[in-house]
């Protein structure tokens, strides 16, 4: 998967700005409760957390940008759909300044009383001072929130699956492709207990949407000897197709044609795999200084090349829709047939409601 190059789309009006925010929290939404529904995650808390910090950001991030118009807002719109990965890092360095601010909590109730004092004075309202208030009001935002609301990597606890099999679910957001995933995994400790520390460093550092589910089965097997993966499910929640898009897809076509002011198309892309086989590294490996351990093989559909492509036994991929844009897509008899051939679908309504 080929990395995307954001481009600014600016806070004017015609920019789009606020229809955008809404779409990402509405999309984000839905594909909470779609891979809630559909059980593809252990523990459904951990996309609740994920979802959570994921809209604290996208409401940080919309009070900071529509401030500053001289700057834009990046996002992925050649690409995965999506904010970029580098507006969260800027909201992230926002925090560690807002909480160096003495004043930071006082500052706004300063900054009211002067813009009402120039008010009752001059009768006009000061643009400079609502922007300073404005400012002020995001710093004192985010000093009294919590660093772990920035972290965007949640891990679920270790729960028991069955007899010996554990499970865990995680999420991340892949600041290179800026997209969301949710991942599963099963898997059974080969002795003593599990070091939870370990365990989030490596899951947090491996998992993007760029490794195959496969691969990246395989670099948890080696980096953790006491963790043997028995399976792995990876739920990617991109790419999202709105009208400030420019994809060259199909479902970018779609949402031009179909999608009211806040309609979306999301693309849901669920490959799984499973350890198949054990082999233990070979005397010629060992001398060459190769953990003498067993390492286990996984699953890979070879035969078909979607699945070959992306590292995956199995590939299921399915989209959300509005239903107000699939109640007018179905009726454009361009694209109902089309639609109905290539892909099941998950129709929503605009806040995000499973229908």
């Amino acid at each position: 998967m080929s990395n995307y190059h954001p481009q600014i789309v600016f806070n004017a009006p015609d920019a789009g700005y606020e229809e955008m925010f809404t779409v990402f929290t509405h999309a984000l939404d839905a594909a909470v409760a779609s891979v809630c529904d559909r059980g593809i995650v252990l523990v459904p808390n951990v996309v609740e957390v994920f979802a959570h910090r994921m809209q604290t950001m996208y409401r940080r991030m919309h009070a900071r940008f529509s401030q500053e118009m001289r700057e834009g807002v990046l996002v992925d719109v050649s690409g995965s759909g999506y904010l970029a990965g580098y507006n969260f890092a800027r909201v992230r360095s926002d925090f560690e300044i807002a909480k160096k601010i003495v004043d930071v909590h006082s500052e706004p109730t300063l900054l009211r009383r002067v813009f009402l004092d120039t008010l009752f004075k001059t009768g006009e309202a000061s643009r400079h001072l609502l922007d300073e208030l404005a400012q002020a009001l995001y710093f004192a935002d985010l000093a009294s929130g919590d660093v772990d609301d920035l972290d965007l990597f949640v891990m679920s606890e270790i729960i028991e699956v069955r007899d010996g099999i554990l499970g865990v679910s995680w999420t991340q957001f892949d600041a290179v492709h800026n997209t969301p995933a949710v991942y599963s995994m099963t898997f059974s400790v080969l002795g003593g207990g599990v070091d939870i520390a370990e365990l989030q460093n490596i899951l947090r550092f491996e998992s993007t949407i760029g490794t195959s589910v496969s691969v990246l089965a395989s670099r948890i097997d080696v980096a953790l000897v006491k963790i043997a993966p028995i399976s792995i499910v990876r739920a990617t929640l991109g790419p999202l197709y709105h009208r400030a898009t420019r994809q060259d897809s199909f479902w970018r076509e779609v949402v031009a044609r179909h999608a009211a002011p806040g309609g979306y198309a999301l693309s849901v892309i669920v490959d799984t795999t499973h350890a198949t086989s054990a082999v233990r590294a070979s005397a010629l490996a060992t001398s060459f200084g190769v953990a003498p351990q067993i390492y286990q093989t996984y699953a890979v559909d070879v035969r078909t090349p979607h699945h070959n492509e992306r590292g995956a036994y199995s590939v299921e991929e399915y989209m959300i829709l509005p239903h107000a844009v699939l109640q007018s897509v179905m009726a454009d008899e361009n694209y109902a047939d089309k639609i109905e051939k290539r892909i099941r679908f998950h129709t929503v309504n605009l806040k995000g409601v499973l229908l």
